[in-house]
């Protein structure tokens, strides 16, 4: 058994490099260039290749090179952390050669933090340990198919202005207030408004938030029918009478899109782990 604490990026790429039919990895972060390019080219030469990373914002801004790797024939699974992160690091080689230790294959790792790796070579029982566990990892992961997230559209919206106000929270049959933040937000000719709960009375507001609009807010059409309620029992031409008299401004319209100083109302999804708790739907 080997131990490394120095030129790991380099140790990795040489084991890789030695595989001879298939390649399991389980490592939380995988953001290495040189990494990923080995696999993408291990694939190519025939080696079978599956890795196991977390799905999350790193993943996230590798996916272009993570696609390179699926479109080559390699398998990506994602680990959903909804409760807690995948923190293995580690790789099985040909049920021969077993990397463990602290070292992710990222590009920090390799250039900045203090780690350290352990080689098991030529042991076929240390490895197939690792692989049973590999397996059991991968029921609860997701393949990754190439299709785009939310993440992939997402960006900052910027506040234009707050508000603060009350809303009714019910909970056990009661109604109780809750205090809450309002924000009018845009980015670019998209406007819109999101809604928090105050968690602190001395909260500050961010200057933006990090998500991405979804559909435009339309207008539903307004008619004279819209005002039988208020005048019922009169013919068509008596209601539109009617409303003229005590609506002189209304117009009939077919409804459409919300613009307002050539801007347009969306809705919009907060992506920012430190808010999401906070969000009135």
């Amino acid at each position: 058994m080997e131990t490394h604490f120095e030129n790991i990026r380099e140790i990795v790429l040489k084991e890789l490099d030695s595989a001879e039919f298939f390649i399991y990895a389980s490592v939380a972060w995988i953001t290495d260039y040189p990494i990923i390019e080995k696999l993408i080219q291990k694939i190519e030469s025939g080696i079978r290749i599956e890795l196991i990373i977390n799905d999350d914002d790193r993943f996230e801004k590798r996916k272009v090179q993570f696609d390179t790797f699926r479109k080559a024939g390699g398998n990506l699974y994602l680990y959903k952390n909804d409760v807690g992160l995948m923190h293995n690091k580690f790789c099985v080689i040909d049920f021969t050669t077993t990397l463990t230790g602290s070292y992710n294959w990222s590009h920090a790792a390799a250039t900045v933090h203090k780690e350290n790796i352990i080689i098991a070579r030529d042991d076929t029982k240390f490895s197939k340990e690792f692989a049973r566990e590999f397996k059991k990892i991968k029921k609860e992961c997701v393949l990754y198919a190439g299709k785009q997230t939310n993440y992939d559209v997402s960006n900052y919206a910027y506040i234009d202005s707050t508000y603060y106000g009350i809303d009714y929270v019910e909970k056990d049959g009661k109604y109780y207030e809750v205090p809450i933040i309002i924000y009018n937000i845009s980015q670019g000719n998209k406007f819109g408004i999101i809604q928090f709960q105050l968690s602190e009375p001395t909260q500050t507001p961010p200057k933006k938030i990090f998500g991405f609009w979804t559909e435009p807010i339309r207008k539903p059409p307004e008619t004279y029918k819209d005002f039988e309620c208020l005048f019922p029992n009169l013919s068509n031409e008596e209601l539109k009478k009617k409303v003229k008299n005590e609506f002189p401004d209304f117009k009939e319209s077919s409804g459409g899109l919300i613009v307002e100083g050539g801007r347009t109302w969306y809705n919009f999804e907060c992506l920012d782990p430190n808010l999401l708790k906070y969000v009135i739907q």
